[in-house]
């Protein structure tokens, strides 16, 4: 076919269902001639594939690609790379060429989820030694993405160079958004391992908005990797985290965390690293202490920070005193073009910061300007001026917030109406209320909004909820319209009407082009009738 070679998505075959996100599925995919610059390519007819939120893909081909492609020359494979809800029942890569990325992995099932989502096993036997995720028992509920947990984890027999081993079963662990860890227990591992012999430790390695009360580990073999830490404060937070201080006291010299000093901003995330580090006065054997300005610092997923320089800041506040800095807390692929603070409280979280551009972004996504003035000393999210862009996630933008009063105990609460609001990729909020919920409560008594809960180039046009049951999840909502959807796609109207609380989604009436998925816009389809009652 024939398309502009700047534009994004060219040269396609007819496809259906193609990048679904939440509780959608990819029938078939399919893209032919394309011009060499764009982003998807020379894929063979594939089916669900890449799909997000309460989707999966059952099979996945790619025959033929230029080699600078992203994804290629995989062997069929059923449900990867799921995200929300979904889960991923074998994965397997045959032939690849050496550069790319997955490769040499063994079947396996419910791997990398996302939302809600587990892994119940994985499996990978035989791989290039350079290959990343390698040799790993079965497991179950591992890397859960928002509001779960991981009931259980257990591996058994690796290769003493993998990443993840012999960890006995551990309760509520990598949690992600507003979740925490309740509980953590390691019993019987090999000495070798990453993470051994924690004692029951609450709200650990907690994400978005979350924070760490509490950390204390007790009994561990000396040459484990986090060992022998007194109670610290807020260490290992996600988005809009940091660490406000952090002390060791008694450690085996061989550890890797030890004997810090507060320090700010380190710890890189997932399958990231730090390409050059310099460490100046300290302890010769210990890996994070008394840096020099360093490269490639908070990655998160494949991202990297391309120069780091901190100068002269309190010791006390939480991100504060940077000289500009180019590409900081990238997620995924995004990076961060400068960064600067000035002058701010010691005690408040996010405040006092000089105009920024591209400042927290997920995916693709920045953040063109960002500004706090005068906050509340003991609130979270306060006093907001006026921003642009913010908290952006795949593409996304916020054109404006702002937070006058609230409740100090409630999360989310009292906020003003504001504008492009929690986007997550392509999608923004373009006005978000909330009048008087019930304090224990977590998503309820909410005034009329619009996009709300966006995915993936899609929104939402409005969001109503009146009475609900405090114990049920997602239960008796108004009739609103474009509601949870995906990538390019949206959701006309959503209505759920009477729900048994301890089912998860029950009772919606009739919705039309719900759950769709992206890069394709689906035809408006025919509303059935379901009558139900209240």
């Amino acid at each position: 076919m024939s398309c502009s070679p700047r534009t994004r998505l060219q040269c396609f075959s007819p496809i259906s269902n193609v990048f679904t996100s939440s509780f959608g599925y990819t029938s078939s995919y399919l893209q032919l001639s394309c011009s060499p610059r764009t982003r998807l390519q020379c894929f063979s007819p594939i089916s669900n594939v890449f799909t997000s939120s309460f989707g999966y893909i059952s099979s996945y081909l790619q025959l033929s690609c230029s080699p600078r492609t992203r994804l290629q020359c995989f062997s069929p494979i059923s449900n990867v790379f799921t995200s929300s809800f979904g889960y991923i029942s074998s994965y397997l890569q045959l032939s690849c060429s050496p550069r790319t990325r997955l490769q040499c992995f063994s079947p396996i099932s419910n791997v990398f989820t996302s939302s809600f989502g587990y892994i119940s096993s994985y499996l990978q036997l035989s791989c290039s030694p350079r290959t990343r995720l390698q040799c790993f028992s079965p497991i179950s509920n591992v890397f859960t993405s928002s509001f779960d947990y991981i009931s259980s984890y257990l591996q058994l027999s690796c290769s003493p160079r993998t990443r993840l081993q012999c960890f006995s079963p551990i309760s509520n662990v990598f949690t992600s958004s507003f979740g925490y860890i309740s509980s953590y227990l390691q019993l019987s591992c090999s000495p070798r391992t990453r993470l051994q012999c924690f004692s029951p430790i609450s709200n650990v390695f907690t994400s978005s908005f979350d924070y760490i009360s509490s950390y204390l580990q007790l009994s561990c073999s000396p040459r484990t990797r986090l060992q022998c830490f007194s109670p610290i404060s807020n260490v290992f937070t996600s988005s809009f985290g940091y660490i406000s201080s952090y002390l060791q006291l008694s450690c085996s010299p061989r550890t890797r965390l030890q004997c810090f000093s507060p320090i700010s901003n380190v710890f890189t995330s997932s399958f990231g690293y730090i390409s050059s580090y310099l460490q100046l006065s300290c302890s010769p054997r210990t890996r994070l202490q008394c840096f020099s300005p360093i490269s490639n610092v908070f990655t998160s997923s494949f991202g990297y920070i391309s120069s780091y320089l901190q100068l002269s800041c309190s010791p006390r506040t939480r991100l504060q005193c940077f000289s500009p800095i180019s590409n900081v807390f990238t997620s995924s692929f995004g990076y961060i073009s400068s960064y600067l603070q000035l002058s701010c409280s010691p005690r408040t979280r996010l405040q006092c910061f000089s105009p920024i551009s591209n400042v927290f972004t997920s995916s693709f996504g920045y953040i063109s300007s960002y500004l706090q003035l005068s906050c509340s000393p003991r609130t979270r999210l306060q006093c907001f001026s006026p921003i642009s862009n913010v908290f952006t996630s795949s593409f996304g933008y916020i054109s404006s917030y702002l937070q006058l009063s609230c409740s100090p105990r409630t999360r989310l609460q009292c906020f003003s109406p504001i504008s492009n609001v929690f986007t997550s990729s392509f999608g923004y909020i373009s006005s978000y209320l909330q009048l008087s919920c019930s304090p224990r409560t977590r998503l309820q008594c909410f005034s009329p909004i619009s996009n709300v809960f966006t995915s993936s180039f899609g929104y939402i046009s409005s969001y109503l909820q009146l009475s609900c049951s405090p114990r049920t999840r997602l239960q008796c909502f108004s009739p609103i319209s474009n509601v949870f959807t995906s990538s390019f796609d949206y959701i006309s109207s959503y209505l759920q009407l009477s729900c048994s609380p301890r089912t998860r989604l029950q009772c919606f009436s009739p919705i039309s082009n719900v759950f769709t998925s992206s890069f394709e816009l689906h035809q408006q389809l025919p509303s059935v009738e379901l009558l139900a009652k209240n």
